[in-house]
This record gives structure tokens, C-alpha cells and sequence, in this order.
């Protein structure tokens, strides 16, 4: 009974004992979170263990700006935004100073903001109209570089700067320093500014030597207002050449090239007083007196010659001075002696040999050159002064050429029976000295021969002779040296009776470099016209003998070209770009391009070369001759000439067949 109520109270106290601690525990929790001054640390971890769920945020920035915000829990992960910027690409991003790694678990507030790299800047020139070429620049954005001297180059034109447009402002000079925006690429132009050229205008009067010079910039205009005058004469208009025909009339506009100066020569026609009928003889007197140029020996002679003839023939004398006599009324001029005697020679066809004509009251014999004068004096005997009791000229009747019996036969021909065969000196006298000016403004100056039977109703054959290296220069002479002479002295040579053109190609070209017909060298023998440009005295050549058809009276069935060594590549290239105007051709220890045989094979070709050439292969005009048989090629010929070296054109010019083979020879 004892045991059972010692039991019930030791349940009872042990239950009451229990309810007092959880009371007690209940009253101090109350106690702490009600007391304003408990520990603030104490409270932090309290706090943050309480609200372990709460969010947490990240912050993403770019330069400094909130790109935007993004709201994670504890030990969750951000992914990484997408971000661009101008110019940059994206390396990383920075909580602080350390790379976030976003495999990283978000554990407290974040702010990571972007770092970024530069990307690379490329600086590209243009030469917007320059040729030449220049290498890019590199620099990052927003970096700068030094720019590099300009390479380009352009004719007629000076380097002023580089701007960011083809027809812009110049920003930027050489060596000044460009700093690169956010573009990955960056392009200059090349800024030109027009040279100012010299144009002169030549009045082109033997008397009077006046000129002007006007300075227009490359790619201006100019009105060609100056309208020169010239005593008996009417101003035409301004040609290229000082020979040529009216290339510019009054008033037109001029368009200025490339080159550093250009000359246009006056243009006249005779606009002479009216010519009266004279008598040079009558009733056996004379009121004449003969005036030759003073200083002029070859004049002088021919004055006395005439002089003596006249008293001889007529019984009259008349007597003779130069020119630095006053001007009578009555006069026979020889020569240049008077401004009248150009008068007269300006009514004669360009190529004509000479004149003898009457204007106002005087009588005018003309020559362009001395070597001339024994052959004027032999058509005068024939022709003019006859003999009997006067010497009389109609107006209507005032000039005379070189024609009766002298008709067939040019003065070469004669020159050749007078004086024999031909030489060097002798071709400098019947071949004219020309220069002729290219749409491109090549200049190429050239001789032409003309036979004094030029005016026949058939026309004439036109050969056009390409010379070799040695007589490359600009004294338009030595093109005649080698083959001409040879040819003009074959037996009734057919070369008499054709206008022979001799062009010059220069030694050098206008920046240093060596001038040829083809640019090649010829050592390597032959080449490819795709890879080799036509040269621009090789145009020249082209522009000079295909105008020929406009010009003169020619048969245009009957061109032919020929030409030696470095004017055998010529005379090659020459048919391969152009054979349509040419009917038949020599070239001679050349060379060519075999991939053009199937164009060659509609034109005549005579090719000569020896095999024991050390110069130019031979092998190269084989391989021509080859291909251009197996495009089933009838029409050439090769003379492989065994044992001979490079010098083969003396056999050319002696060889009447070869001559024989081209005349017979039509387009």
C-alpha cells in the first residue's frame, strides 16, 4: 500500500517537474526577443539562419551601367547573360578583382561587371584612280597607327592626302597618326589634285615663231578661243602634229591630259592675193631678179645655175643676191628666201617634193630640203623654161610638180642615177623628218619617204620598217642604218615607188626603264600576249599607219610591215594585235606568241632567222612557224638560214626575191 503511494507521488512530481521546464524555456525565449538591447551579432545569426530561403540578387554592369538584375536562392547558380559592345568582344565577368566562374554557387549578393577585349582594326588604302598598290594596316579599336607613305601613283596628278569618302576632305596626311574607331575595317581614299599642265600653242609659222603657253590642270577644259593670223593665209584650226590636219577647230573646248605639256600647232590655208599672169622674159628683157635665203650655199648655187641657164637659153641676164636685200617687185624665190615662198609650199600636198608656182607678181621655186635643188633644176629645164622669145606663167596655171615625163619616176629614182647607190646621208635627204603624237600622248617621231609619184590614181603601197635596239634614241635618224639602204638600192626596187614609213622607238621610258617595241626580253624568245601589254610605242606605230588610209592617197590592199630583231618581236606583235590592216609581213630574228597562230593564218608572212643566232633563238620563229602550220597555215614562208647569226637582215634587203614574194602580196 506504502510502495503503490510513493509510486503515484514520484509520477506526479517527476510530471510537474517537466511542465516547470517547458514553462521556464518558454518565459527566457520571450525574454530575448523582446529586449532592445541584446547583442547585434548575436541577432545577425540568428537572423540569417531563420531566413535561410530568402532570395538572393546578382547584378550584371557594362561599363558602369546595370545591364540587369536576376534573383537566385542560396547555393543556386546564375547563368551568364548575353552582352555585346562596339568594337570589343566579351572576355569575362568580375566579382571585383577575380573572374566569376558561373559554375560557381551563388552564396551572398553579387555585382559582376564585364570585362572586355579589343578587337582587331584593319586600315585598308584605295587609290581611287592612282595605280600601284599598298599594304594594309592593323591596329585594334580604338587604337592608332602611324600611316604609311602613299605608293600610289597617278599621271598628271599630286598626292594630297587620305579621306574617309573617294570625293571627300583630306583628314589625313603621310606619317600622321589615325586612331581607329569601333568599325572592324576601315577604308582611305587617295585625294588627287590636278597638276597644272603646259599647253602651247604654236602658230606654227616658219617666219614668225610666236607661241603662248597657257597652265590648265590635268582634266580641265579650255576653250580654244586664240585665233592666230598669218600674212596671205586663213587660220583653220590646231592639230596634234605640226604637219597634221585640223584636230581642234575655233573655239573648241580642250580637255587637258596626264602629261606635264602638250603643244597644238595653227592650222592655215593660202588665202593668197589674186595671182596675175607674168612675164619673166619678154621682148628680151627681164625686170626679175633671183633671191635666195641668205646664207644658204645650196640656194646661193642654185641661183647662180638658174642665172647662168636663162642668159644661156634666152640671151637675158638676171641677176642675183640673198635675202637680206630689200624686196623688189619682181622676183623669182628660191627657197625660204620670202615669206611668199611658204605661201606656195602650203598649197602643195603634205608629202609633195617641191613647188614652182607664181603669186602676185613674182615666181616662187620651192624645196624643203637641199637635196632637192639639182633634181628642181632638171624639171625646170624640162618643164618650165622651154626656151624661144619669152618666159610667160598664167595665173590659172601657177603650179607645177614634179609630172610629164618625170611622172614615173620619183626623185629617189633619180637621186640614184645621178649620184649612184644609195647611203646613209643620202636616206636622211629623201626620207621627211616627222613627229607624230599619240591619242595617249606617246610621242614617236618617225621618217616618211614618199615617191614624187605619190598622187597616182592607184595609190601607192605603204611598208612600214620596225628597226632593232642599237638604233633605238630620239634623234630620228638612226632607224635608217641598217636594211633601208640595201632595199632602195635593189634593181627597179618597187621599195621607190612605195611610202615607207621608219618610226624611232625611244631608248628609255619616261620612269628609267629600258623603251622597246615589245616589253620582253628577247633573250627568252617568245612570250604570251595575255601577259605581255602591248608597249605604248607599238600604238603609236598602230594609230600612225592605220590614219595613213585618211591621210594619203594609198592602197590600202597593200600594207606591209617587216622589222629586225627587236623590231621582228614588233613586227610579230604588231600582226598578232592588229592584222587586219596589213596584207603581208617580214619578221625577222623575232618572236611571238605560237598560242596566236590561229589569227595569223589569213596574213603573209615571210620570217627569216639563222640558226646560229646567239641573240634571239631560233628556236622561238620555229615554234611560230610550227603552230601556225598546224592551224593549216599556206601562208608563210621560213627561211631558216643555216650557220648564219643574228645579223640576217642584210640578206633581207639584198634579197630582190623576199622583195618580189611582199609586192606581189594583197589583203
Amino acid at each position: 500500500m506504502k510502495q503503490n503511494i510513493l509510486k503515484l507521488f514520484l509520477c506526479f512530481a517527476l510530471v510537474f517537474g517537466l511542465i516547470l521546464g517547458i514553462c521556464a524555456c518558454n518565459s527566457s525565449n520571450n525574454s530575448d526577443t523582446g529586449s532592445g538591447e541584446a547583442d547585434t551579432s548575436t541577432q545577425s545569426d540568428t537572423s540569417t539562419d531563420t531566413n535561410s530561403d530568402a532570395p538572393l540578387e546578382v547584378s550584371f554592369y557594362i561599363d558602369g551601367k546595370l545591364l540587369k538584375t536576376e534573383s537566385v536562392r542560396k547555393g543556386e547558380y546564375v547563368s551568364e547573360p548575353s552582352a555585346s559592345k562596339d568594337g570589343y568582344t566579351l572576355s569575362e565577368w568580375k566579382n571585383g578583382n577575380k573572374a566569376w566562374d558561373f559554375s560557381t554557387a551563388v552564396t551572398e549578393n553579387l555585382s559582376l561587371h564585364a570585362s572586355w577585349i579589343a578587337n582587331k582594326v584593319t586600315v585598308k588604302f584605295n587609290g581611287n584612280g592612282g595605280f600601284g598598290q599598298m599594304q594594309s594596316q592593323e591596329t585594334e579599336t580604338m587604337g592608332e597607327i602611324t600611316l604609311a607613305s602613299c605608293a600610289f601613283g597617278r599621271p598628271g596628278y599630286t598626292f594630297s592626302g587620305w579621306s574617309t569618302s573617294s570625293d571627300g576632305y583630306v583628314y589625313f596626311l603621310d606619317g600622321e597618326v589615325f586612331t581607329a574607331g569601333t568599325d572592324a575595317e576601315y577604308e582611305l581614299f587617295a585625294i588627287w589634285s590636278p597638276n597644272k599642265n603646259s599647253l602651247r600653242l604654236d602658230f606654227n609659222n616658219t617666219i614668225d615663231t610666236d607661241q603662248i603657253e597657257v597652265l590648265i590642270k590635268t582634266g580641265e577644259s579650255y576653250t580654244l578661243e586664240l585665233q592666230p593670223t598669218r600674212a596671205y593665209h586663213k587660220f583653220l584650226g590646231w592639230s596634234k602634229t605640226r604637219d597634221g590636219v585640223v584636230d581642234f577647230e575655233p573655239n573648241d573646248v580642250y580637255t587637258m591630259g596626264s602629261n606635264a605639256s602638250y603643244t597644238l600647232y595653227a592650222v592655215w590655208e593660202l588665202d593668197a592675193p589674186q595671182s596675175v599672169d607674168i612675164d619673166v622674159i619678154k621682148n628680151g628683157a627681164s625686170p626679175y631678179t633671183i633671191v635666195y635665203t641668205r646664207g644658204n650655199a645650196t640656194e646661193e648655187a642654185f641661183a647662180k645655175a638658174l642665172s647662168a641657164y636663162i642668159t644661156d637659153t634666152y640671151g637675158v641676164t638676171i641677176p642675183y643676191h640673198d635675202s637680206s636685200n630689200s624686196e623688189l617687185e619682181c622676183e623669182i624665190v628660191i627657197g625660204n628666201a620670202r615669206e611668199k615662198s611658204f605661201i606656195v609650199a602650203s598649197t602643195i600636198a603634205k608629202y609633195n617634193d617641191f613647188s614652182i608656182g607664181v603669186l602676185e607678181n613674182d615666181l616662187i621655186i620651192y624645196a624643203p630640203n637641199e637635196y632637192l635643188y639639182d633634181y628642181m633644176l632638171e624639171i625646170a629645164r624640162l618643164e618650165v623654161f622651154t626656151g624661144g622669145d619669152s618666159l610667160s606663167f598664167k595665173a590659172n596655171e601657177s603650179f607645177v610638180y614634179s609630172r610629164s615625163e618625170y611622172k614615173n619616176m620619183n626623185y629617189a629614182q633619180y637621186l640614184k642615177q645621178k649620184n649612184g647607190d644609195f647611203d646613209y646621208n643620202k636616206l636622211l635627204g629623201v626620207f621627211k623628218e616627222q613627229i607624230y603624237t599619240a591619242d595617249d600622248g606617246t610621242v614617236l617621231p618617225y621618217r616618211i619617204y614618199v615617191p614624187s609619184n605619190y598622187n597616182s590614181d592607184s595609190g601607192n603601197p605603204v611598208v612600214t620598217i620596225l628597226h632593232g635596239a642599237g638604233e633605238r634614241g630620239t634623234d630620228n635618224s638612226s632607224q635608217l642604218k641598217n636594211m633601208v639602204a640595201a632595199l632602195f638600192n635593189q634593181p627597179n626596187s618597187p621599195y621607190l615607188n612605195s611610202i615607207i614609213i621608219a618610226p624611232q622607238c625611244p631608248r628609255y621610258n619616261s620612269d628609267g626603264s629600258e623603251a622597246r617595241w615589245v616589253d620582253w626580253n628577247w633573250e627568252n624568245g617568245n612570250y604570251s600576249v595575255s601577259e605581255v601589254p602591248e608597249s605604248n610605242e607599238l600604238k603609236a606605230v598602230y594609230e600612225l599607219v592605220s590614219g595613213l588610209r585618211d591621210e594619203m592617197v594609198t592602197d590600202i590592199s597593200r600594207y606591209y610591215i617587216m622589222g629586225l630583231s627587236m623590231g621582228g618581236f614588233g613586227t610579230w606583235d604588231m600582226i598578232m594585235r592588229h592584222g587586219d590592216i596589213f596584207a603581208a609581213a617580214i619578221p625577222i630574228c623575232g618572236g611571238g606568241d605560237p598560242t596566236q597562230a590561229e589569227v595569223l593564218v589569213d596574213i603573209h608572212i615571210y620570217t627569216v632567222h639563222g640558226t646560229a643566232d646567239p641573240t634571239v633563238p631560233h628556236s622561238g620563229t620555229k615554234a611560230m612557224y610550227d603552230a601556225i602550220i598546224a592551224e593549216d597555215g599556206k601562208r608563210i614562208v621560213f627561211d631558216s638560214l643555216q650557220g648564219y647569226n643574228h645579223f640576217v637582215w642584210d640578206y633581207v634587203g639584198e634579197s630582190t626575191e623576199i622583195t618580189t614574194w611582199l609586192f606581189a602580196k594583197r589583203k
